[in-house]
């Protein structure tokens, strides 16, 4: 078929090309929720967003004094300044702010988790209430746009997801015929030669695989022969 397709006459079979084509539908066009009625009889515009963990839902109502309800309590709800600016930006954006009234409902995650899902279920019920200019500054600012990062699982062997375990250096493990021979190094009054009490004690103080390669056996031997 694609042989067909390219050929320099596909035009005369135009007609029969076009019947194995199906109709595509868009992804990118995002099917806005269509307001409701609640029980007092008032509409509001709902819409939902997620981020990291977290899923939120809120009920934007028109003609509002600009009241903020998250979880039950006012916008003090996010002690930080930035948190509580993200909500508002999809509302300043439309020019909105003070003039509605938000009401959030969010499940697990973080703060920043859940203003970043309110910020996003805030623009998509507006995108349904503002004109088309409105909403297409919606999209270039990208609050429209589900963010997919998310928290990365740590590692095993690691200390996080990226972060690794300091690095020490190995240790000398003392058995029984080191500390042995050097107690008889320091202790005894046998002539020992002087190369050897200067290389037990290198050993004493420098770490290392290597230094575990070193024996006492030497030691003893230098031990004995001056006791001969």
């Amino acid at each position: 078929m694609d042989k067909l397709k390219d050929h320099t006459l596909c035009h005369e079979e135009e007609e029969f090309l076009m019947s194995f084509r199906k109709p595509l539908i868009s992804t990118l066009v995002y099917k806005h929720m269509a307001p409701e009625v609640d029980d007092d009889g008032e509409l509001y515009y709902p819409g939902e967003g997620s981020r990291k963990s977290c899923k939120a839902s809120v009920k934007v109502y028109l003609n509002g004094t600009g009241k903020f309800d998250i979880n039950g309590k006012d916008i003090l709800y996010f002690s930080d300044l930035t948190h509580r600016e993200q909500i508002m930006t999809p509302l300043v954006v439309c020019n909105l702010l003070g003039k509605v009234d938000v009401y959030a409902t969010t499940i697990d995650g973080g703060p920043s988790g859940q203003s970043g899902a309110i910020r996003l279920a805030i623009s998509k019920a507006m995108a349904a209430y503002v004109d088309e200019t409105t909403k297409t500054r919606l999209m270039i600012a990208g609050l429209l746009t589900q963010d997919p990062r998310k928290r990365e699982r740590d590692k095993p062997g690691q200390e996080g997801a990226r972060r690794k375990f300091a690095w020490l250096a190995k240790t000398i493990t003392w058995n029984t015929d080191i500390c042995y021979g050097f107690f008889l190094l320091q202790n005894t009054g046998f002539h020992v030669k002087e190369s050897s009490i200067v290389g037990f004690q290198t050993m004493k103080t420098q770490t290392g695989p290597a230094i575990e390669q070193v024996l006492i056996q030497p030691f003893k031997e230098t031990i004995l022969n001056s006791m001969s």
